[in-house]
């Protein structure tokens, strides 16, 4: 999977890429097959424990939103998500488990939904009148196929679908609703569905008495929204222990383009004899190789007062809870094999000094000037101005950038852009319609708010060129 991200991104024959596109899909496929398998097995083995934390539902479903909305509008369903005004703040919650519930529940939707709608709702109610509890009342709801009466319950059963489904056509194992039903039982609460056959269906979570947090969520939706090629590191140097070659490369090939310089090591030995003659400033550990394991290395490393400041991240394929505990006892982060560039970045950014470039457009703008007559210049900017897009850019720039833009306004306003720019195909303001339509497509909402913002210049350009 990591190599083939990577020749994603280098392969310019469209027949190349579309392979590479397909082995990468598939493997991910293959992966989300073993990690549901892995996860009903852990569910019924009694090995899952509920990690709690504060966490945001306006942030969750912002996420979700993000995550769905393409699939969804590619199929011409309208998404909508509505939170109860009386909703709190931040709740204390098992975060991961609750996503994974609906991100199950939400794919079955677009999945099962060819026209009409899904709606993500939350209610909630107060049991008590300090407030300190709230009963959470979770729906998700669509218009597509539905669920015959009679197998509404068989749905929720382990390599279950519905009879006569078309496995071609909607594919799937049938675990997805298995684990999301012991999930939704092991949080304390429970997932039932209302559904009728060609009606839709709603699926409910009942999460009753969960604890209002006294304090805010400190997540924003906007923690895994940006461009890798705007983070800037400070040069460092990072250890990749691996008794693996290809893991190694895999890892180092990630790094390329940043200010790093490569250490490598092949064994837990290895790695705590380069770690004492080089001192590396960030160590990427694999936590089962021979000689000595990364699980020794990081505990003889924690008790050296000279070395027990440089940060570990540790990257294993474990997926057992016991395994994940122990990691976080002994190392700085953790990663879980397979490795994406973007999770690794993230990783790196917690612990070495970095920042985030902002986005120049200022050579692009000069040039909108060079690359349309002044006539040309006129007409765009009177149809920006009736159309009333000067303010909508300023608006919606300022809150992309802040984190709280909408991504619905994100996508129509390309699409409003890109209409006028296709008039003018070989301009610099058509290059700069396809910078913003580049980053909206990329979820990049700080990078489209300040794209959005630079059009302040982009209007006086235009105006001076109009004369």
């Amino acid at each position: 999977l990591g190599f083939a991200e990577i020749l994603k991104g280098k392969e310019k024959d469209k027949q190349k890429s579309k392979y590479i596109s397909n082995i990468y899909d598939c493997g991910k496929t293959l992966l989300s097959l073993i990690n549901d398998i892995l996860d009903l097995s852990k569910v019924e083995a009694g090995k899952i424990k509920l990690t709690y934390s504060s966490v945001s539902l306006d942030s969750l479903f912002s996420e979700l939103k993000t995550l769905f909305f393409n699939s969804a509008t590619d199929k011409g369903l309208d998404l909508q998500v509505s939170l109860s005004q009386h909703l709190p703040e931040a709740l204390i919650i098992d975060e991961t488990r609750l996503r994974q519930v609906l991100v199950n529940l939400c794919g079955n939707a677009v999945k099962f939904t060819e026209k009409g709608f899904i709606h993500l709702q939350v209610e909630c109610s107060f049991p008590e009148k300090t407030h300190s509890m709230v009963d959470l009342v979770i729906k998700v709801q669509d218009s597509g196929i539905g669920i015959p009466e009679d197998q509404q319950e068989k749905v929720f059963g382990a390599f279950e679908q519905m009879t006569k489904q078309n496995e071609e056509k909607f594919g799937g194992t049938g675990l997805g609703l298995a684990i999301s039903k012991r999930l939704g039982d092991l949080m304390g609460g429970n997932l039932r569905v209302e559904s009728k056959l060609t009606e839709g269906s709603i699926f409910i979570i009942d999460l009753p008495g969960v604890e209002v947090a006294a304090t805010k969520s400190s997540k924003t939706q906007l923690d895994f929204l940006f461009d890798l090629s705007n983070i800037v590191f400070e040069p460092a140097k990072i250890l990749i222990a691996d008794d693996i070659e290809y893991n190694r490369e895999l890892l180092q090939t990630f790094l390329e383009g940043y200010d790093f310089e490569i250490l490598e090591a092949v064994d837990g030995v290895d790695a705590l004899e380069k770690v004492k003659e080089l001192q590396p400033d960030l160590i990427l550990l694999d936590m089962k190789m021979p000689r000595m394991s990364g699980y020794e290395v990081s505990a003889t490393l924690g008790k050296d007062s000279e070395l027990n400041a440089i940060p570990i991240i540790a990257v294993t394929a474990s997926a057992l809870k016991d395994d994940e505990e122990l990691i976080s006892e002994l190392c700085n982060g953790y990663l879980r094999k397979p490795v994406s560039q973007k999770d690794l970045i993230v990783e790196i950014m917690k612990h070495l000094s970095h920042q985030i470039q902002k986005v120049n457009a200022s050579e692009e703008i000069e040039a909108v000037k060079k690359s349309l007559t002044s006539g040309e210049c006129v007409k765009i900017l009177e149809s920006l101005i009736s159309q009333k897009m000067p303010e909508r850019i300023s608006e919606l720039g300022q809150s992309l950038r802040a984190g709280s833009g909408e991504v619905n306004d994100m996508f129509a306003l390309a699409k409003d852009l890109e209409k006028l720019a296709a008039s003018y195909p070989q301009s610099d303001f058509a290059a700069w319609v396809q910078d913003y339509h580049d980053a909206a497509d990329n979820f990049d909402m700080q990078k489209s708010g300040e794209i959005l913002l630079d059009f302040t210049d982009v209007m006086k350009v235009l105006k001076d060129a109009g004369g």
